[in-house]
């Protein structure tokens, strides 16, 4: 009975850790050099009807930022089709396939 009662109590905090799905940054580095806090990728779908982000739970700041990207490089990236934006987050901005933002 009592490890029943502790596996009620703990089950809330075990889903509420695996929520952390909208990160834009990787958790686990590709290279022992990389940065994980800095380098991130954000696949994006580009549309007749507009932008739409393959995970909808990304924060606001991240999709401003790339619909602004898409404002800014309109000649480089006017085809209708997938994309994976490389994402940086440096001192002076947030930096977008070398775009700072």
């Amino acid at each position: 009975m009592k490890n029943l009662l502790l596996i009620v109590l703990l089950l809330p905090f075990l889903s509420i850790a695996q929520i952390r799905q909208s990160e834009v940054f990787k958790k686990h580095p590709t290279t022992p050099t990389e940065n994980i806090k800095l380098t991130g990728v954000i696949e994006v779908s580009k549309t007749m009807y507009g932008i739409t982000f393959k995970d909808t739970t990304i924060s606001e700041e991240y999709k401003n930022a790339v619909k602004i990207f898409f404002k800014k490089r309109l000649n480089s990236y006017t085809d209708l089709k997938k994309y994976r934006l490389q994402v940086e987050k440096r001192t002076d901005g947030l930096f977008i396939e070398n775009t700072k933002i």
